[in-house]
């Protein structure tokens, strides 16, 4: 067996920037050259060709995986691998998005435009798995890259990069398991980048000789394997650039090309993850302007090339580095003096009111621009919509997520929580039938009635559970919080509300796989709330810190495992929404919404349950009655506003509070008698000492 390789892997190898730089040039000019034409057929193109640039990318992913291990080294927590990896990749990532944009935008051929919802999510770096066009098609790899971090990160985290070639062997296997098996869910071959796991591998194969840790002989069973996979499931040339990768790295170890590193490929390799970002459609929108002027093609390209670089370079300069910088030492300061993670008890956050009110607000103008419209298509309606408010329910959700552990903090007994969940819920909601019930009934709105069988279940909540039309259709959340108490009462009743994080992970899972397997009753899926939990768990994550128990370093894997599901679950516009109600709780935990804490806000968030009962179709009927009138749509809808709110907050101050103090009075007298004697068998069961210490 030959000895492993001594070379000190402390030491940075500029032969691997000088790789970065070669492998960024290989893509600029592919793309500037041969793919230029492909994607804008009607533009003259210079002569030349190279079509083996776009391998430019395989050599990427080897180099990733050679150089993650250097992230790992004096890692303490999986926390600062995700602050390091965000650092090093979004604010460039960000800032060339914009670039690209922009010039687009004034610029840009037709071809290269995508959707609006699209560029609302390419700031995740998700887009390719949620199905959505990129900015700019090179940010196709930046999906495969994360999922290699992630990979990566649960690796160190379960202690199996010492033991790397098994789990490469198997993930390799893996790899044949997707091609011979067409069931493999394309989310998992995502996943485990199982598409690209051969070329990280050459990588992470060099660094463990680089690193001492192995020698090349020892090496040489895996090495045969991958070889073996590219032969089966890749193309020759694939194989032969297989080989030129491995036979590279093969020579970086030995020490052979430092000749590389000369200062020019330093450079570029020091700038080629902005120059990369920016290049393609940046690139080719210049070469297209050209064109159109009817300046020669090679003029295009040169223009093309100069500008990508000087703005790849200003984007390292003024953003990559300072910005990484930036967010490493604002991270490390929170690390060292955030949050003592010692339980605190805290009182009611405003906040939460000043939340709520918002999204009342949101809701009931979503409901009466919008949604009016949507029903009553025939009436008149005011001129404006407001888009988003149906989102307000994720918010309502998130805060119910927060919200619960107030309810479970002091929790002795599970009936108190059912009953006082009922004295909060119950009366407002009655009443609210009946107002409802009582508007269409006089206004003679048939379009909104229901069956008298249909109200009578409605009295329950559990209309949602019947599939049985709700008497506001506004009501169909009621059942979702339901459930939502079922499964907190079972939590709690198993005493996992102080491990919340790690029962969070699998409910997620669940969620993915009823998605991509829909076996799943749908009432199981309602009552396991299957198709909401990532907004209550935003609440539910972020309550921790609020608390003290946890701190943002522990919960920030959990919040990606949040995003991360709306991204393979949901429409674009719901990861947008996750992403706004992420940020919200974290500026509210951190005291940056103190300030918005408006008292009308609050009072609308102190009355937003009475209010969210009776706005919906009781508004309806008010501006359906008001077009019959000939009255003006924009008065109907003010009327509308006010009335809602009047009855609202009349219900919450007449029914909702002191229905809520009654229950509770009554609860506690009932409950008085058992309490006492069950504190005077405890009283009796416990020995007492005599003077002289006998019992």
């Amino acid at each position: 067996m030959s000895a492993p390789s001594a070379r000190p892997s402390e030491n940075r190898l500029l032969e691997i920037d000088a790789l970065r730089g070669i492998g960024a040039l290989a893509v600029l000019v592919f793309h500037f050259t041969s793919r230029y034409p492909e994607m804008l057929p009607n533009v003259a193109a210079v002569d030349i060709k190279f079509p083996g640039g776009h391998y430019g990318v395989m050599l990427f992913f080897a180099l990733s995986g050679f150089a993650i291990h250097f992230s790992f080294k004096r890692l303490e927590h999986v926390g600062d691998f995700i602050v390091a990896r965000f650092a090093r990749l979004f604010p460039a990532y960000w800032a060339a998005m914009a670039c690209t944009l922009i010039v687009e935008y004034f610029a840009g051929p037709p071809q290269l435009d995508i959707p609006l919802l699209d560029q609302l999510v390419n700031p995740t770096m998700l887009q390719s798995y949620a199905g959505l066009a990129s900015v700019d098609g090179a940010y196709w790899t930046l999906g495969v890259e994360l999922a290699f971090y992630g990979c990566m990160a649960a690796l160190w985290r379960f202690r199996l990069l010492k033991r790397l070639e098994p789990v490469l062997f198997l993930w390799l296997a893996t790899r044949w398991l997707m091609e011979l098996w067409p069931a493999v869910p394309e989310l998992a071959a995502q996943g485990f980048i199982l598409r690209y796991i051969q070329y990280f591998a050459i990588g992470l194969i060099a660094y463990r000789v680089h690193a001492g840790q192995r020698s090349w002989r020892q090496q040489a069973p895996l090495i045969g394997f991958l070889f073996v996979t590219l032969a089966v499931f890749e193309s020759i040339g694939i194989v032969i650039v297989g080989a030129a990768l491995q036979l590279l790295f093969a020579l970086v170890v030995a020490g052979r090309l430092r000749f590389i590193a000369v200062r020019p490929l330093l450079i570029v390799g020091a700038m080629s993850y902005p120059l990369y970002l920016v290049h393609q459609h940046v690139g080719m929108t210049i070469m297209f302007r050209a064109d159109r002027a009817g300046w020669n093609p090679y003029v295009g390209l040169l223009l093309a090339t100069v500008a990508v670089g000087l703005i790849g370079w200003c984007i390292h300069k003024y953003v990559e580095r300072p910005g990484g910088d930036f967010i490493l030492r604002k991270w490390r300061g929170h690390v060292e003096t955030g949050h003592e993670l010692v339980p605190m008890e805290r009182g009611r956050l405003i906040e939460l009111d000043l939340l709520r009110g918002i999204g009342a607000l949101l809701v009931i103008n979503f409901h009466y621009s919008t949604r009016f419209h949507e029903m009553f298509p025939n009436e008149k309606h005011v001129a404006f919509h407001m888009i988003g408010g149906n989102y307000r329910v994720m918010l309502f959700f998130a805060i119910s997520g927060f919200a619960i552990f107030f309810s479970m903090r002091k929790l002795t007994d599970a009936r108190d929580f059912v009953i006082g969940r009922m004295a909060r819920l119950y009366p407002a909601y009655w009443v609210a039938i009946l107002l409802t019930t009582s508007f269409e009934h006089m206004a003679d709105i048939r379009s909104l009635e229901v069956s008298t069988t249909d109200i009578f279940v409605n009295l329950s909540m559990l209309q949602g559970f019947f599939y049985m039309p709700a008497v506001d259709g506004a009501y169909w959340t009621l059942t979702i919080e339901l459930a939502f108490y079922f499964c907190a009462i079972v939590l709690w009743r198993l005493n996992c509300f102080k491990r919340i994080e790690l029962i969070l992970l699998p409910w997620l899972a669940l969620k993915l796989a009823a998605h991509l397997v829909p076996v799943l009753p749908t009432r199981v899926e309602t009552l396991l709330v299957l198709r909401w939990i990532p907004f209550f768990a935003i609440g539910l994550l972020s309550y921790r810190v609020w608390a003290g128990e946890r701190g943002w370093r522990d919960q920030l894997v959990y919040f990606l495992a949040v995003i991360l599901t709306v991204t393979l679950t949901e429409t674009p516009d719901v990861i947008v929404a996750a992403l706004i109600l992420g940020l919200t709780f974290v500026l509210m935990i951190e005291g940056y919404l103190h300030r918005l804490c408006f008292r009308p806000l609050l009072w609308l968030g102190g009355i937003s349950y009475s209010l969210y009962l009776v706005h919906q179709n009781i508004g309806y009927t008010v501006m359906v009655v008001g077009n019959r009138l000939g009255v003006s749509p924009n008065l109907s809808f003010a009327v509308a506003v006010v009335t809602a709110m009047a009855l609202g907050a009349l219900v919450n101050r007449t029914i909702e509070r002191p229905a809520t103090r009654i229950v509770a009075a009554w609860w506690r007298n009932y409950r008085r008698p058992a309490v006492v004697a069950h504190a005077a068998q405890a009283v009796v069961a416990v020995p007492v000492k005599t003077d002289a210490g006998n019992a």
